[in-house]
């Protein structure tokens, strides 16, 4: 049985953000577990807690004790100014989702944040400013990371994925608009799945932490 508020929180977020004793419904055991609301398929999904071993890194950051124990209880921790391999920054929310039977990661900035240099070579503020809002820029002295020569030419951002495009690709691209999304709610009969797991398995992670 969900109360309102739990109700509420699965159906804005997709997780609980807590631990919920749950009963499995082809064992009949009682255990505490992470909940979550897989909208496509409209199912709840729960996971036992000891099925997923907290990492001690997420892409890169070092978790502390307290994150940890944030996350192990079904919370979810801010990892902030994340360096991408394109020079951007990313910043987010990690959390553990049973619906992948692994931690999740967030982002929740999606303004895009351009680092002070471009393949090693130093922007202006203005510059900076103009590729943050997805625009174009003439960039000197990038250093090509496979063959280590400088060039210089014109780079941007994709407004889609943040992708760094440069030379022709930046030229050529064309901004992708997004459609409107329909909000409205749909109650529809749920049905749920439990995600059954003896033991903490070690895997490897999609999201590429470390």
């Amino acid at each position: 049985v969900f109360t309102d508020e739990e109700k509420d929180k699965l159906a804005e977020t997709g997780t609980l953000g807590g631990i919920k004793e749950m009963k499995d419904t082809l064992t009949g055991n009682v255990c505490k577990c992470y909940v979550s609301f897989h909208e496509s398929t409209n199912r709840i999904i729960t996971m036992p807690v000891d099925a997923i071993k907290i990492p001690d890194y997420i892409y890169g950051k070092r978790l502390d004790d307290k994150q940890k124990q944030i996350l192990a209880s079904g919370g979810e921790v801010p990892i902030n100014d994340i360096q991408r391999k394109n020079d951007t920054m990313l910043s987010g929310v990690a959390y553990v989702d049973p619906t992948i039977r692994d931690i999740a990661f967030k982002q929740s900035d999606k303004q895009l944040k351009v680092n002070d240099t471009i393949l090693g070579a130093k922007i202006t503020p203005e510059q900076k400013k103009i590729l943050e809002n997805h625009g174009m820029v003439f960039i000197e002295n990038m250093r090509n990371p496979k063959t280590r020569q400088l060039f210089s030419d014109d780079v941007r951002f994709s407004n889609k994925s943040n992708n760094l495009l440069i030379g022709r690709n930046a030229r050529e691209y064309k901004p992708v608009v997004e459609n409107p999304k329909n909000d409205r709610k749909q109650e529809t009969k749920q049905t749920a799945r439990h995600v059954v797991s003896p033991r903490p398995q070690a895997r490897k992670n999609s999201l590429s932490f470390s």
